[in-house]
């Protein structure tokens, strides 16, 4: 099955994503090897994080692509061990890959420690991960426990982290991939441009900059990820499966285990597409998230990327989308609003939107 290539990407852009899908296909089928037909994938993002949404996307996109059979998913508060555990001891568990593998974000990093420790039969593979351990102590731990796993990989997004995971976690099979969300299918039409510059800034532990607090200019929006009004009320709706499930004894969680599934693919898609209306809204992104940045090169946006609090944008950049023609860099908010107004000067004006129209009229 072939994957769909955006169509908003240059012909050179459009190819270097097919390399990159292809090398994630085949780090994929030589970590798991003839086990990857049919595959449990688990720490389904049940978050309104869009960048987490894309790469379960992505994952799921390139995995049906290549006839995967995804037997069970779960998120981590709904993962059913004993599911798990009923399952052949060949099928390989796949673990959500992201930016939290370490001591920034804990809870994840002990769900999938109590994942690996459950099931040392099982072939276990963490897909694509930036890895950051600031407490010594906790890398140690996690080398012990997953060092004992006689089958277990952990995949790497870019090459910082596979040099940290190769010094701090000496004991594990460390092998590098592609972030995941590249393997996205954008099917969505996305609307015109209707400003000129869309800011999408992190408001979290790992923001580096406060760009709500500088000048940028005045044909700008400055935001985070978030859903409007109307798809918040839509997110609540699909959540209520997984209220059941999670509140519910076995007989209610086999009931409406079909409809959490649903709920899951209802969810991740909601997210990809805030995210691509979103960037699509300004003709330049500027953007210190991952993710946002990733939409970008997905949707042919021109974009200045910012770093995050520990270095994991540069990382990827560095590693490999360098090599798209539409994302720049700057190391501070004042070069990338400089940066910006030069993509803007060689760029097509948006067009006028509602409010103006009306205001002209």
């Amino acid at each position: 099955m072939r994957h769909r290539i955006p169509s908003g990407m240059t012909d050179a852009d459009s190819q270097v994503l097919r390399d990159l899908r292809a090398q994630t296909i085949t780090t994929l089928q030589s970590t798991v090897g003839q086990c990857l037909d049919r595959v449990s994938l688990i720490d389904f993002p049940n978050h309104v994080n869009f960048g987490d949404s894309l790469i379960w996307r992505g994952t799921v996109d390139l995995l049906r692509g290549i006839g995967t059979d995804i037997v069970y998913r779960s998120d981590m508060w709904r993962c059913d061990f004993d599911v798990l555990a009923a399952q052949p001891s060949t099928m390989p568990i796949l673990m959500q890959g992201g930016g939290n593998y370490g001591d920034l974000w804990p809870g994840y990093q002990a769900f999938r420690e109590r994942v690996v420790e459950r099931f040392p039969e099982r072939p276990i593979v963490q897909l694509s991960q930036s890895v950051w351990f600031g407490d010594p102590a906790a890398a140690a731990r996690c080398n012990a426990v997953m060092g004992r796993h006689p089958d277990y990989t952990l995949l790497v997004r870019d090459d910082e982290s596979l040099a940290r995971a190769q010094e701090q976690l000496p004991d594990l099979k460390v092998v590098l991939c592609p972030d995941m969300a590249l393997g996205t299918d954008i099917r969505a039409r996305l609307p015109e441009p209707t400003t000129d510059l869309v800011v999408l800034a992190r408001d979290d532990r790992e923001s580096s900059f406060d760009m709500k607090a500088t000048p940028l200019m005045p044909s700008s929006t400055v935001t985070d990820w978030h859903l409007t009004r109307a798809h918040q009320v839509m997110w609540q709706l699909t959540g209520v499966p997984g209220a059941l499930y999670y509140r519910g004894g076995s007989r209610v969680r086999r009931g409406v285990s079909p409809a959490l599934q649903l709920s899951y693919a209802a969810r991740a898609s909601m997210n990809v597409r805030a995210a691509g209306r979103i960037l699509a809204a300004g003709r330049v992104v500027i953007t210190d998230r991952l993710h946002a940045h990733v939409m970008c090169v997905l949707l042919g946006i021109p974009h200045v990327m910012l770093d995050n609090s520990y270095g994991k944008v540069t990382a990827l950049y560095d590693s490999y989308t360098h090599r798209f023609s539409t994302v720049h860099t700057a190391p501070t908010v004042t070069e990338a609003a400089e940066l910006a107004q030069e993509l803007l000067a060689s760029r097509p004006a948006a067009p006028p939107s509602a409010s103006q129209l009306r205001a002209a009229g």
